[in-house]
């Protein structure tokens, strides 16, 4: 049978069956005794114990307590079987604490019993289960934990422990649904509860595995699971154990387990987060020596030596070992992010120490940036010396070794690969930015290889500026014998937008002075604003910071540089113990040698640094504002002492460049008042010198002239022109002068010779000849075409800060002055004009004088309105006292006209802002109108005026308003029409001359309280117009007086022909009343009437115009009579009254017409054109005879063609004649009398053609035979 095994598992069974086979009945007997002694074990327990269990609590009781350790109490116990195996179930469980109270409480405790323990009378259980059990788990404020109230903590003895370790006997303990309530007076934060409590420890063969489960408060963490295994039987031996423990997290609020851990064992004060992941380490000896970790994170947050530390994102692992020989720490991080970006992606950070003696230290693919966030984790020295340090790029790889002690490293050697590194902020040390670095060193020799596309340097202890460049090349090795070290730069290329450079040097350092360096190589281009910055600060800081602010432009190229000696003694002055040159060509440089003068650009020389000194040469191209500069030389004898510029040079070009020399440098504060004005046309030629301290450049002195020829200046302001200017202008910092100078002025050649004086003015004497024609033009620009002439003046020309001052004199004795009078004058006749003009920062000021006719004094304030004061019939006119302009004074007669004609010519339509008068002529004429004895005062300013006339023909108010298209308003006490003529009548009417020259025609609103027209006086007049155009509406005409009312509302368009046309409405109590107020006394008594029509003429609108009169016109006369009319007196009156057809005519109508037609209405239409009126039917209607006229009249030429026809009224007559004889025919007669429209009266109507003049009319019956009388009676009866 054993045949058939395999041939290992024979060689364990064979010695097995070989016992059996001697031992068999032995060991079948032992057996069978076992089963005996068990079943009867069995049955005592199922038959005596189970029943009376209850009974035996006392003793149970006293054994579980003598055997945990802990007092109980029990109030139920009952028995059975689980499996084969005696079961014991206990009620009431109650655990006591030291004074004898219940410290906890089990509501039922499950125990299964080893049959080892009914044969041995103990109580050893296979298993002890507690389902959902409620355990208080506190600790106190000494660090005692506590069940409930029992006190659990460790003693020496083990004596305090004995129900850890009657638990670690067990065979099983087994807590399943269970709530744990955690309250910790350490950290006071409040109770926490754990739920779905499960605890499982298994004990085989002093072997032990755990398990936990729970489930955290939900803020806390998520469900967590600890696993185990271990070996150890006391507690108090707990430093024996060996095991292994595993912890399962996928979540936990890292603030929250914080809190829980007391302040005094937290490493750092706070930590904030979100973590999960897996821990499993092994302990022995009570220490852990070994431990893998496999974390997630995100939002980490820690503050560490008062610096907070984040960390976005964590995803890594950690592995730690620790033994008597070796200490190991490996990192390696899939990904870890702070806030401002990617820690590292890949990396990982490995130490090991091995017997305290080899330490090794490697890190790759960190972000240096990030990483620099956590120096403050470091210890508090480091953080100190480490506080500025700036970190960048990516550490590829590094490695250090060494052997010794851990911070006292006898032997050393490393490897560092960096990508675009940073490393700044070090003390003493250069800082470089974007550099590719590879570097392997040991304690005496290194190699080093730095390229970049983007290199930045920063020394401040040796160059004024950090510095950048797009090509970095650097190759560099070093080696040490003992204190002496040896640095070799066989290559050093760089090259940026400023500057490229090819360098090689060797340094030798033994630690004393500074050592010695041997450096040269070529500048293939400088851009010249940039040298500073690339010059060390040996070359001297106020000549830095000037060679940064002077250079402004150009390039250096072909340069040299030569460093060799001890650097101690650089920049090695008089090639003492060493040399420092730089040599390049300078290209179109721009040097801004000091503040406030003007750069020299365009140098095209050779700039050279020599130890202690600078020059620049250039031989050509070099300019100052636009002035050739040729040759120049620039020169610093000592850079490094009290650097003193010197500048010495000749410029030839155009004066307005000289001026801009001045106007930009520090010679304007005293050459301000005359130069900042000053416009030039022409050249010159400029020797200057300078001196400027670069450390105090306000004590520069300066030295030169300037020689011009046929120039132009203009001073501006009130300074006349100079042209063809020739002469010498010489300066220095201090004081100006002006030789030799002759100059074209106001059309003359004039000497000019003057300098600054003692008070810093410049003074200037003026003589020569002036055209009167210039200096009216630049000083009296409105009347510059009148007046013309040569004539010789003197002046003076006084300029300084505080303005200027011009005066000049000239007695205009051939000057021709074409003025209307009083102003005008003839070549050859002497009248003096006093001209002054002044003016400073406050404003200017004229005063004039011109013989003893004008006078006037001009202010014109910068920040006011101006003023002045005009005086006529000469004298001196006194200064304004208030803005404005004031007019004054008497003159014997003034043409309007003709000085209206004037500022036509001269374009002076322009009045003052402010313009006041009180002014009196005996005689103010112009377009044939006169006016005498006139007094005139006005006031106004802008668009609104004011003022009154007092004259023999009219009195009364005026003003103006200037808003919009502008309105007259005058309010005349009395006018007297016509105006009288003067010898020279215009050829047309004022109103019409003024309104034609006008774009806009102003409003109108006139009254006029007293209008007489020659000796008549026709009572009040009012007109009120509007614009429109080119016309005025004519809202309202009216004129009123007690016998007449006229309204009138129109047109009156203005242009080249003026015209009327409106609408006429009169009415009259007394037509009588009102012909005796227009000259016709006596013409017609009564008589109301009324006058309407449709009217236009042109012209002005009054007195109508009778040559152009056109229109209809209705009249409507109530009951009157004529009376007696004289012919030549009123024309047309006396026709209408028929007085002359009594006297021409023989038949009997005397007694009808010659002592004054009685009249009981007249009416009537006329059409009129040309002044001439045509109508058909003005019937005149009386009790004796009505009267037709039919025809024209001229009231031009005073003619007339008339018919009239004259009705006698007989119809009556007979009919009350018929009636005294027969009553009934009488009746009858008067009836038909009426309807036939008295057919008696038409057959006895005589007709008559007046024609003629209507002084001495032609009268002319007319024949009628008998056909034509019944004809006008049969039209009689129709009508």
């Amino acid at each position: 049978m054993l045949s058939r095994l395999p041939g290992w598992l024979v060689r364990v069974v064979k010695p097995l069956y070989r016992v059996l086979h001697w031992h068999g009945r032995l060991l079948l007997w032992l057996a069978g005794i076992a089963l005996v002694l068990l079943a009867l074990v069995a049955a005592a327990w199922q038959f005596y114990f189970v029943p009376r269990l209850d009974g035996f609590r006392p003793q149970i009781v006293a054994a579980l307590s003598s055997a945990s350790g802990v007092p109980l109490q029990l109030q139920h116990i009952a028995g059975g079987w689980r499996g084969g195996r005696p079961r014991l179930t206990m009620d009431g469980v109650s655990v006591l604490d030291a004074t004898g109270t219940p410290a906890l409480q089990l509501a039922r405790l499950d125990v299964d019993l080893t049959w080892w323990s009914l044969f041995a009378g103990e109580l050893h259980f296979k298993s002890l289960r507690l389902d959902a059990p409620k355990v208080d788990l506190s600790r106190d404020a000494d660090g005692h934990l506590h069940l409930g109230s029992l006190a659990l903590h460790t003693s020496k003895d083990g004596s305090d422990n004995r129900f850890v370790d009657w638990l670690l006997e067990q065979g099983e303990v087994k807590l399943t649904g269970g709530e744990l309530l955690w309250t910790d007076a350490l950290t006071q934060t409040g109770p926490q509860r754990f739920t779905d409590v499960t605890f499982i420890l298994s004990n085989w063969l002093g072997r032990h595995q755990v398990r936990l489960a729970l489930t955290p408060p939900v803020a806390l963490a998520s469900p967590l699971t600890l696993t185990g295994r271990f070996t150890g039987k006391r507690l108090a031996q707990l430093s024996d154990w060996r095991g292994s423990l595993d912890l399962r997290l996928e979540r936990a609020d890292l603030a929250g387990i914080w809190a829980q851990i007391p302040q005094a064992k937290r490493p750092f004060p706070s930590l904030a987060g979100q973590a999960g992941g897996q821990l499993s380490f092994d302990f022995a000896s009570g220490r852990i020596s070994a431990a893998q970790m496999s974390v997630k994170g995100q939002d980490w947050s820690a503050l560490i030596n008062d610096k907070p530390m984040t960390l976005a994102r964590f995803d890594g692992r950690l592995a730690f070992e620790h033994s008597a020989k070796l200490r190991r720490l490996d990192v390696t991080i899939a990904r870890a992010d702070r806030r401002e970006g990617v820690l590292c992606t890949g990396c990982t950070l490995n130490y090991s120490e091995i017997a305290g003696q080899q330490h090794r230290l490697s890190a790759r693919n960190w972000q240096l940036e990030t990483l620099s966030a956590y120096l403050p984790m470091l210890p508090a020295s480091w953080v100190e010396r480490l506080s500025s340090l700036r970190l960048a790029g990516v550490l590829k790889e590094g490695e250090l070794a060494w052997g010794g002690k851990r911070d006292a490293p006898e032997k050393y050697s490393g490897r560092l690969v960096l990508a675009g590194a940073t490393v700044a902020g070090l003390a003493d040390v250069p800082g470089i930015s974007g550099a590719d670095v590879w570097l392997q060193f040991d304690e005496n020799r290194g190699d080093l290889q730095l390229t970049s596309k983007k290199l930045g340097i920063d020394w401040a202890a040796e160059f004024a500026e950090p510095l950048v460049f797009d090509k970095a090349v650097l190759a560099a090795n070093w080696t040490r014998d003992g204190k002496d070290w040896r640095f070799k730069l066989p290559k050093l290329a760089l090259a940026n937008p400023d500057i490229e450079t090819d360098l090689k040097a060797t340094y030798r350092y033994s630690g004393e002075d500074a050592g010695d360096l041997d450096l040269s190589g070529t500048i293939g281009r400088l851009t010249a604003q940039r040298a500073y910055a690339y010059l060390p600060r040996a070359a001297g800081a106020d000549t830095l910071v000037w060679l940064k602010r002077a250079l402004k432009a150009g390039e250096g190229m072909d340069g040299k540089v030569t460093v060799r000696g001890p650097l101690a003694q650089f920049p090695f002055d008089g090639d003492k113990n060493g040399i420092f040159q730089i040599t390049a060509l300078a290209r179109d440089v721009t040097l801004d040698f000091a503040d406030g003068w003007p750069p020299i650009t365009g140098i095209d020389g050779v700039l050279d640094f020599h130890g202690n000194r600078m020059e620049i040469h250039a031989d050509r191209g070099a300019r100052i504002l636009g002035a050739t500069l040729a040759p120049v030389k620039v020169v610093i004898a000592d850079l490094a002492h009290t650097p003193l510029l010197q500048i010495d040079g000749v410029a030839e070009g155009s004066t307005t460049s000289f001026l801009d020399f001045v106007k930009q440098s520090p010679l304007h504060a005293r050459a301000a008042a005359y130069v900042d004005g000053l416009k030039a046309e022409g050249n010159g030629v400029l020797t200057l010198k300078l001196g400027v301290p670069l450390i105090t450049p306000e004590a520069t002195r300066v030295e030169g002239r300037y020689r011009f020829r046929e120039n132009r200046l203009d001073f501006g302001a009130g300074v006349p022109l100079l042209t063809r200017a020739g002469g010498e202008f010489g300066f220095t910092e201090d004081r100006f002068d002006l030789r030799d100078t002759r100059a074209q002025v106001l059309g003359g050649e004039s000497v000019v010779a003057g300098a600054t004086g003692k008070d810093g003015r410049l003074h200037l004497q003026l003589d020569g000849q002036v055209q009167l024609a210039e200096v009216a033009r630049r000083y009296l620009a409105p009347i510059s075409a009148s007046i013309k002439g040569q004539v010789p003046y003197r002046g003076q020309l006084d300029l300084g800060d505080d303005g200027y001052m011009l005066a000049l004199q000239s007695p205009l004795t051939q000057a021709a002055i074409d003025l209307p009078a009083p102003l005008g004058k003839r070549a050859g006749e002497n009248r003096l004009l006093r001209l002054s003009l002044a003016g400073d920062h406050e404003g200017s000021k004229i005063d004039f004088g011109y013989g003893y006719l004008l006078a006037g004094a001009v202010r014109l304030p910068a920040n006011a309105a101006a003023s002045g004061q005009i005086v006529l019939g000469g004298g001196n006119a006194p200064a304004p006292i208030k803005p404005g302009f004031v007019v004054s004074g008497v003159w014997p007669a003034v043409d309007v006209q003709a000085w209206s004609q004037v500022a036509m010519r001269d374009g002076s339509d322009n009045a003052p802002l402010a313009l006041s008068g009180d002014v009196a002529f005996a005689r103010l004429s112009g377009w044939g109108q006169q006016l005498n004895e006139v007094k005139i005062k006005f006031g106004g300013s802008g668009a609104n005026w004011r003022g009154e006339v007092n004259a023999r023909e009219v009195a009364g108010k005026l003003a103006w308003d200037g808003s919009g298209n502008g309105k007259i308003n005058a309010q005349l006490g009395r006018l007297a029409l016509p105006l009288n003529e003067t010898a020279a009548v215009a050829a047309q009417p004022s109103v019409q001359t003024v309104a034609s020259g006008a774009r806009k025609l102003p409003a109108l609103d006139i009254t006029v309280g007293d209008l007489r027209y020659k000796a008549l006086q026709l009572g009040r007049m009012a007109i009120a117009a509007t614009q429109q155009g080119d016309e005025w509406r004519l809202n309202k005409v009216e004129l009123v007086n007690p016998d007449l009312t006229l309204s009138m509302n129109g047109i009156w368009r203005q242009g080249a022909n003026n015209h009327v046309v409106g609408r006429i409405d009169a009415s009259t109590p007394s037509a009588g009343n009102l012909l005796g107020r227009l000259g016709y006394p006596d013409t017609v008594r009564r008589a109301p009437a009324k006058f309407s029509g449709e009217l236009g003429w042109e012209g002005s609108l009054f007195p109508p115009d009778l040559h152009t009169l056109k229109g209809t016109v209705t009249l409507d006369v109530d009951a009157g009579q004529f009376a007696k009319i004289d012919p030549g007196v009123a024309r047309f009156l006396s026709v209408l009254s028929l007085q002359t057809l009594s006297r021409r005519v023989q038949f009997d109508f005397r007694d009808v017409f010659s002592s004054g037609f009685e009249f009981d209405g007249i009416t009537g239409h006329a059409q009129i054109d040309k002044g001439i009126a045509r109508t058909e039917d003005l019937i005149i209607a009386g009790p004796a005879a009505q009267v037709l006229f039919r025809g024209n009249a001229n009231f031009v030429a005073g003619t007339q063609n008339l018919r009239v026809r004259i009705v006698p009224v007989i119809g009556d007559a007979v009919a009350i004649a018929t009636g005294i004889i027969n009553p009934i025919a009488g009746v009858a007669a008067f009836l038909l009398q009426r309807v036939f429209k008295d057919p008696l009266g038409q057959l006895v109507a005589y007709e008559y053609d007046i024609t003629g003049s209507m002084s001495d009319p032609r009268i002319q019956r007319t024949q009628q035979n008998s056909i034509e009388r019944l004809h006008n009676v049969e039209q009689g009866m129709r009508r």
